[in-house]
């Protein structure tokens, strides 16, 4: 939020420099919102997380098995927290967010790869790599039917459908097929 508090600031600061055509400043205007728009879709994709990982500030057990912390750390080789902040919850969030945005790659649209990076942060990026899904996001083709199918775990070699998962997937499906239409005004 600081960050779109001063991308507004700097737009009427920057506007008035000499030498400013309006089409250049319509142009600039334009890259400030599409900044400001992008730092709210991400934190509001964090928020989801938040909301759905729920805070745990001691280490605990996950339903993988996994010693965890925070919004869903997995602890790794050389963590060994027993017990952490919640700022440092966040920073772990957005460390473990970040590794799926950079595995997604920047050849996708911003809010696809919000979409996917959700999904890894949920599923784990081995599990990802290896679904039909990244196939179907390779291949450009819809992900509908094939997000869904995520809706599951495994408890005990028993298939649970989970409403918890179906409301991430609904939600990285939505993100997904986000079609931005501020430019058709």
């Amino acid at each position: 939020m600081k960050v779109l508090f001063l991308l507004i600031l700097i737009i009427p600061l920057q506007l008035h420099a000499p030498g400013y055509s309006e089409a250049l400043k319509q142009a600039r205007i334009n890259i400030v919102l599409k900044k400001a728009a992008d730092v709210l879709l991400y934190e509001t994709v964090l928020e989801d997380i938040r909301r759905l990982e729920a805070l745990r500030l001691q280490v605990y057990i996950c339903p993988a098995g996994q010693r965890t912390i925070g919004y869903g750390h997995l602890l790794t080789e050389g963590e060994s927290y027993q017990s952490i902040s919640k700022e440092k919850a966040d920073s772990l969030l957005k460390k473990d967010f970040e590794i799926g945005m950079q595995y997604t790659g920047e050849e996708i649209p911003y809010h696809k790869r919000l979409a996917i990076s959700h999904f890894i942060f949920n599923v784990g990026q081995g599990n990802y790599a290896s679904s039909n899904l990244k196939q179907f996001v390779d291949d450009k083709r819809p992900i509908d039917t094939e997000i869904i199918k995520w809706q599951c775990y495994h408890s005990k070699g028993v298939l649970i459908k989970s409403k918890v998962l179906l409301k991430a997937r609904l939600f990285e499906l939505k993100l997904y097929n986000y079609e931005d239409h501020s430019n058709n005004r």
